[in-house]
């Protein structure tokens, strides 16, 4: 059989007649090899979208998942609240009746333990109403030489009370101004103990020290020592250390025995009885750890009902103390 004329005369000038419809076989491996890394890109795109979108979907359940447990923690320590509250109203008589003596209790709720402390807010000293001298024992414990003592515990007596007259360490709005300070004195009580930050001379460190030990909410002039903090105990003036100390012990062995509580006496010229207004902290910690802590300052009034001062999320509790064995060494 002889060649198609056009060929033969094709490859008498040297070159091939390519017909249409025809490939070479160089060209069409090019062709595969572009059209396999079109794939292989679309592939790899279409993984990065999806590797996204797991990883989007993933963060979204963990921080969900987290809120529910935030808030989880937030609704069992609020009921820690209520179950204080439900212990303050039982019967002084009561022998499982919560003390308000500051002494932290386990309480076990829908599987997560839940401690709560009640203290007396009568222990504290009420910046408002609280005796100068007694102010000024507090801040000389804090750090303060008698000079600053002196012209910080004016400076409060200023801000609280209702003229404008200066005392002699004290401060009024004129030493506000001079100072660069864009408010002046409120010339009434403090709402609040931050509000105690902006009291001319106060410094974060000297407030630091003192703001767990004062109120504004006891309305009492001194303290209940039967619950007041050794804090609160120093400040008495000219009270010995080592008589703190003791008496503290001792306390606190009647109270861990049930034995009845003896005031101390060098605060009897600024004892104050309870007048049913009790400070309340009650942290509650999940298990996967979320943690939630609230604080809130009531006041009881019968028949059973509660005047809040005060609710806020607060700082966490301390640690428990390993208990003390017989021979005085932690377990």
């Amino acid at each position: 059989m002889t060649a198609p004329r056009c060929t033969r005369s094709a490859q008498r000038a040297g070159r091939t007649r390519i017909w249409p419809g025809y490939a070479a076989p160089g060209d069409a491996r090019r062709a595969r090899g572009v059209a396999l890394v079109l794939v292989l890109w679309a592939v790899t795109l279409l993984t990065v979208i999806a590797s996204s979108f797991a990883y989007t979907s993933r963060t979204e359940t963990l921080l969900s998942r987290n809120q529910v447990a935030s808030v989880r923690a937030q609704v069992l320590a609020d009921a820690g609240i209520e179950r204080a509250l439900y212990e303050l109203f039982k019967p002084a008589t009561d022998p499982r009746r919560w003390k308000p003596d500051g002494k932290i209790n386990a309480w076990a709720f829908d599987g997560v333990s839940v401690r709560i402390v009640v203290r007396d807010e009568s222990a504290k000293i009420d910046i408002n109403r609280a005796p100068e001298a007694l102010i000024q024992g507090l801040l000389k414990n804090s750090g303060l030489d008698d000079e600053q003592a002196a012209r910080l515990t004016d400076a409060i007596a200023d801000w609280r009370d209702a003229d404008d007259f200066r005392r002699a360490n004290g401060a009024e709005a004129r030493d506000y101004e001079d100072a660069g300070r864009a408010y002046t004195p409120a010339n009434s009580a403090f709402e609040t103990i931050d509000e105690l930050r902006l009291v001319l001379n106060m410094t974060p460190e000297v407030f630091n020290k003192i703001s767990g030990l004062l109120t504004v909410h006891s309305a009492r002039t001194g303290f209940n020592s039967l619950s007041a903090a050794p804090g609160v105990l120093y400040a008495i003036p000219g009270v010995n250390r080592d008589a703190v100390e003791q008496y503290v012990a001792q306390r606190e062995r009647a109270r861990a025995e049930n034995q009845p509580l003896t005031p101390f006496a060098p605060a009897l010229p600024y004892t104050s009885v309870n007048n049913a207004v009790y400070n309340i902290v009650a942290e509650a910690e999940t298990e996967d750890g979320s943690v939630f802590v609230r604080e809130t300052s009531v006041q009881l009034n019968p028949p059973g009902q509660v005047t809040r001062f005060t609710w806020r999320e607060a700082e966490r509790l301390p640690p428990p103390v390993p208990a003390a064995s017989a021979n005085g060494e932690r377990d």
